[in-house]
């Protein structure tokens, strides 16, 4: 089953208003590389926020200008199995889901609310050891404008 496949992504419920991401998230234990900085989540957070859209349910906007190559996002991220990932890839929760050379992912913070588009304004990268999924501005990025990626839908070159 692809991640995504065929599901509106980011529609749902919004996560808590007006509350920085890094103050709901639990801290982690481990130090070193692998560690997540709260620091870089409060960094970005004023930098972006949450609205309803019309049509495409919660989606996220710049609120500053972001310039080409600049990270827009980084959010931590949990693994799931392959046998989770094909049960949850039909409930609701699996149109969070992300796939990365086979490697299936939830980020658990505000990237669940960046839409598809096929003319994107981001693209994301992942890191399995550090579990954090990072999102890049593919141009300048103006205040306001919303966020979006490439879903690939069922364009993976790892499962042909």
């Amino acid at each position: 089953m692809t991640c995504f496949q065929g599901q509106q992504h980011g529609g749902g419920k919004a996560p808590p208003k007006n509350q920085d991401m890094a103050a709901v998230l639990p801290k982690r234990k481990r130090t070193g590389s692998a560690s997540v900085k709260q620091s870089a989540l409060r960094a970005n957070s004023s930098a972006i926020y949450y609205k309803k859209t019309r049509n495409r349910g919660y989606s996220l906007f710049a609120n500053k200008r972001f310039a080409r190559g600049e990270v827009v996002l980084q959010d931590p991220c949990v693994l799931i199995s392959r046998k989770d990932h094909n049960l949850i890839g039909i409930t609701s929760l699996g149109c969070y889901c992300f796939d990365h050379y086979g490697t299936c992912f939830i980020p658990m913070g505000y990237a669940s609310l960046i839409n598809h588009s096929s003319n994107p304004n981001t693209t994301w990268s992942f890191s399995k050891t550090k579990r954090l999924v990072t999102f890049k501005a593919l141009h300048d990025i103006a205040p306001g404008e919303e966020f979006s990626h490439d879903y690939r839908w069922g364009e993976y070159p790892w499962e042909e």
